[in-house]
């Protein structure tokens, strides 16, 4: 336990205090390490003796709060059986106290009251981490005991509870930091190897085919001219299609004048195999993203690819004929939608695809969702929404308005 969740520490103290009915209640942590035990919350003081020796003992302890007292094991043999031992520990609070504050501070704390502890470790894990200590004036009544016992108990609970979301919370964060990195990854190398093939692999190929068609131009007429220059044609299809084509479907130039351009290139790639329409929904009066993108370069690269996952599944292993590609480009919803009439599948029969995880992984970046609706036989829909949140939908906001883009809805 550590000073990170001081409201949810204080939530803990003022409801034991009522619960066993107390005048105060103090919580500590201890680290077995270390042997050190902190104070990590104090109850609110209700009784106004009480609250006025809490300003003595400042004054008596050098100016330091009671928080920030900070004591060890070896102060005192009770230290030792409450938190090395595990024992629940009820005995005077000066013994207790004894080697960590002041004389003084104790004798104060018996005039106000306070003279009775009831001292109760909390387990998490099975490793003690701390304690309750509950004050009183008079000794500790059986059902006192029983509730305090109860009570700690619940704590013990919720504070595992509690790090057991902390952890998975952390995971999760880890998770995310490792899939980002992992899309920041397979989008460099997308990049170098449509520039590779752009440039070098291309250029290699040009300078190839001009020696050959030198070649060609000084040999006779015949058989096997005829032969080098249909070998010409091949190559020269080979590397403005083939090549660069490639080129285009791993890190497609047209990107750069606005996803909607980009996806309707994407679309022409599949014709005439599987018929491809691209639309924009309906209630935007502009299509601003048609001749110049208005969307940031990552989101315009994270709907261009769930688009192309979701065509590419369409049309390899759905067989599907036809496919639509519905964008929505607006302040406050920016999202893709790809429906398809192929075979359909089971969504849960695929939930480790790597293409489908990806897919996910880029959307969940801007905080949006993907959902996958399909059945065999029915084709498949997938939709990624995101609603932008923070800078980025200041940051659409103000372009719509600049651009002179609005919408309907």
């Amino acid at each position: 336990m550590t000073r990170g969740d001081q409201h949810f520490y204080q939530q803990i103290v003022d409801n034991a205090k009522h619960a066993v009915g107390v005048p105060w209640v103090q919580l500590t942590a201890f680290d077995a390490k270390s042997g050190t035990i902190k104070q990590l919350a104090v109850s609110r003081f209700s009784v106004p003796r009480i609250r006025r020796a809490a300003g003595t003992f400042r004054r008596l302890a050098n100016g330091r709060r009671i928080l920030d007292v900070v004591a060890t094991i070896d102060a005192n043999a009770t230290l030792r059986a409450l938190y090395s031992d595990g024992q629940t520990i009820d005995m005077p609070l000066s013994m207790v106290a004894q080697g960590t504050v002041p004389r003084a501070a104790s004798r104060l704390a018996e005039v106000v009251g306070l003279r009775q502890t009831l001292g109760i470790p909390l387990r998490v894990n099975g490793e003690i981490v701390g304690a309750l200590n509950f004050h009183s004036p008079r000794p500790y009544s059986a059902q006192q005991r029983t509730i305090a016992e109860a009570f700690c108990r619940q704590v013990e609970l919720t504070i595992e509870n509690r790090e057991l979301t902390r952890r998975l919370d952390e995971n999760v964060r880890l998770l995310t930091a490792v899939q980002r990195r992992l899309i920041s990854a397979e989008d460099s190398v997308k990049r170098e190897l449509a520039e590779e093939l752009h440039g070098r692999v291309q250029t290699r190929l040009l300078l190839a085919w001009r020696r050959l068609q030198r070649l060609a131009d000084t040999m006779a007429e015949g058989t096997l001219q005829h032969q080098l220059r249909a070998i010409l044609d091949e190559l020269d299809s080979i590397r403005e299609e083939d090549v660069r084509g490639l080129s285009h479907r791993l890190m497609p130039p047209i990107l750069s004048t606005g996803v909607y351009s980009a996806l309707s290139f994407l679309a022409a790639l599949y014709a005439p195999e599987m018929a491809v329409s691209v639309s924009l929904e309906p209630d935007v009066v502009e299509r601003p993203d048609i001749h110049e993108p208005i969307l940031p370069e990552d989101l315009r690269l994270t709907l261009y690819r769930v688009a192309e996952e979701a065509l590419a599944n369409a049309y390899h292993h759905g067989e599907a004929r036809n496919a639509a590609v519905r964008l929505v480009v607006r302040p406050d919803k920016v999202g893709v939608c790809v429906v398809d009439d192929g075979l359909g599948f089971h969504p849960g029969e695929v939930q480790d695809n790597l293409g489908l995880t990806l897919m996910r992984a880029r959307v969940e970046q801007f905080s949006g969702t993907l959902t996958i609706h399909s059945q065999v036989g029915t084709g498949t829909i997938v939709r990624a929404t995101i609603v932008p949140q923070g800078a980025l939908r200041e940051y659409l906001h103000r372009a719509f308005q600049e651009r002179g883009a609005t919408s309907r809805g």
